[in-house]
C-alpha cells in the first residue's frame, strides 16, 4: 500500500534535497524518500550499536569484578612481593595497550 506524506521542506534542507535529485537524475519525490530511507536506516545502526556498547559495559563489568575480588583474595593470603606486584603491573599495562591501543 502506498500513502503519501505532506511534508514540508523549506530553505536550505528543500535547496540540498533538490540538488540531490538534479545532480542523480531523479524527481524531489523520490529524493526525499531516499533520505528519509536513509535517516531510518541511520537510526537503526544507532540502535543496535548502543545496544552492543551496553553488552560490552556488562561483560566489562563482569570482567573487573571478577579481578577485583581475585586481587582481594590473593593480598589476604600473603603479604605481596613487591618485585611479582611490580611484574603484575607491568603486565597489566602491556595488556592495557593491547587492547585499547594506548
Amino acid at each position: 500500500m502506498k500513502k503519501q506524506y505532506g511534508i514540508r521542506m523549506t530553505g536550505e534542507v528543500a535547496a540540498k534535497v533538490e540538488n540531490f535529485a538534479e545532480i542523480h537524475k531523479m524527481s524531489g519525490t523520490a529524493a526525499a524518500e531516499f533520505f528519509v530511507k536513509l535517516g531510518i536506516e541511520s537510526l537503526t545502526k544507532d540502535e543496535r550499536l548502543e545496544a552492543r556498547i551496553d553488552t560490552l559495559e556488562e561483560h566489562l563489568k563482569l570482567v573487573y569484578r571478577s579481578l577485583a575480588k581475585s586481587a582481594i583474595y590473593l593480598a589476604m593470603l600473603q603479604p605481596p612481593d613487591q618485585a611479582k606486584a611490580q611484574k603484575a603491573e607491568d603486565q597489566a599495562a602491556v595488556a592495557v595497550s593491547k587492547i585499547f591501543g594506548d
